[in-house]
């Protein structure tokens, strides 16, 4: 038996792990899928031994699906339920949809789908901080601390939907640790384009769409899923209606002021982006059509494009959250009070969330007119070739 390291083996092409037994004793067991079938990676074979550990340390390995008990009792149909209810928030039980919860979800219902939620306890939040850590580094993305503090917020969150549907009496994880201290935590201002010059710089090295995306982001302050749920088309005062005052967008994360107070960038930019889909795309119904020509942009299109694009500019990394952050600079060096940036981000808590999220101003900053939406000297992003 060849050891592959980390408690996994393999023999004669099939993979075993040493796991421990609730008596205290070490076995090997058979890394196999939860339907028998044979594992052919290692990579997926690290995975489900971290997972059968789990499994046997809250009481709740089995031989053979046939030996389960109500499927009703496992995680696997609350996890689901909550996703086809649309993943509705605690407050106003409102439905949500993005890329990264279904990935998230995607990670939970491979870690516990097998679980009996009464069993899960903060030793199995351990194991799946580990197993997330280690997807983290085989990726190059980051420690892994921080998905995995969302991805057991986002179980909460389904947890709690199910107290509430009467599928569960409690929540197991309620009172559950923090993994991500908070000292660690890259502040978004961190990432935002410092200049409007940095900004179209940026833009610049984008294709056209990702361009008037980034561009949309930074001169409104919406969120991505915001952003991307603008028509080309649209009824009187739905999202990407716009007139003279106000653009009209579709608020997430239970926020107010479905619109956002036009400006003359803004409306040069939208008339350039209107012009790009009728010429190229006329047939989508998004303002910003993705690569079918049809749907609209993917949700991580962006965050993925930023990287090759700051490279290329020359310029220090620029996230998607950092757009919304230099919007918030730019209000403030044109005098607007952080209680005016709250209502114009549509922040239901006020001005206490933008302290606490983009930090105080600089001082000598507020009022000061030391930033603009447009670069000064050069052309904007669009008006480039």
């Amino acid at each position: 038996m060849k050891s592959l390291g980390k408690k996994l083996y393999r023999k004669n092409g099939n993979y075993n792990g040493r796991v421990k037994l609730p008596s205290g004793s070490w076995t090997f067991r058979a890394i196999k899928n939860r339907d028998g079938s044979e594992i052919t990676s290692e990579t997926a074979a690290r995975d489900r031994l971290i997972i059968l550990q789990a499994e046997i340390n809250s009481g709740e390995v089995r031989e053979s699906e046939t030996q389960r008990d109500s499927e009703n009792q496992r995680v696997d149909p609350i996890l689901a339920g909550y996703a086809s209810a649309g993943f509705p928030t605690k407050r106003y039980q409102r439905v949500r949809e993005s890329v990264d919860l279904r990935t998230s979800f995607d990670h939970l219902q491979r870690f516990f789908g097998g679980l009996i939620p009464e069993n899960i306890g903060l030793p199995e939040c351990d194991d799946y901080v580990v197993y997330r850590k280690r997807v983290a580094a085989e990726n190059g993305r980051g420690t892994g601390e921080r998905v995995a503090e969302i991805d057991l917020q986002n179980m909460s969150s389904a947890f709690n939907w199910a107290v509430r549907k009467r599928k569960l009496r409690k929540n197991p994880i309620r009172e559950r640790e923090r993994y991500q201290d908070p000292a660690t935590v890259v502040h978004c201002t961190a990432h935002m384009p410092m200049t409007s010059e940095a900004l179209h710089d940026i833009a610049a090295e984008l294709s056209p769409v990702l361009r008037h995306q980034c561009l949309l982001e930074a001169f409104t302050g919406g969120r991505t899923g915001e952003i991307l749920k603008l028509k080309a088309e649209p009824e009187i005062n739905t999202p990407g209606f716009y007139n003279e005052d106000y653009l009209w967008i579709d608020r997430s994360k239970g926020g107010i002021n479905p619109f956002v107070v036009m400006h003359e960038p803004l409306k040069r930019l939208l008339s350039h982006a209107k012009a790009y889909r009728d010429q190229h795309h006329p047939h989508s119904a998004y303002l910003l059509p993705g690569k079918d020509g049809i749907s609209s942009v993917h949700g991580d299109s962006l965050t993925q494009a930023l990287r090759g694009a700051c490279k290329r500019a020359g310029h220090p990394k620029v996230i998607s959250h950092g757009l919304r952050a230099f919007y918030v600079r730019c209000l403030r060096s044109k005098g607007l009070s952080d209680t005016e940036i709250a209502i114009r981000l549509g922040h239901r808590s006020g001005v206490r969330l933008i302290e606490s999220t983009y930090g105080l101003a600089e001082p000598k900053w507020i009022g000061e007119n030391k930033l603009d939406f447009m670069p000064k000297d050069v052309p904007a992003a669009w008006e480039r070739n």
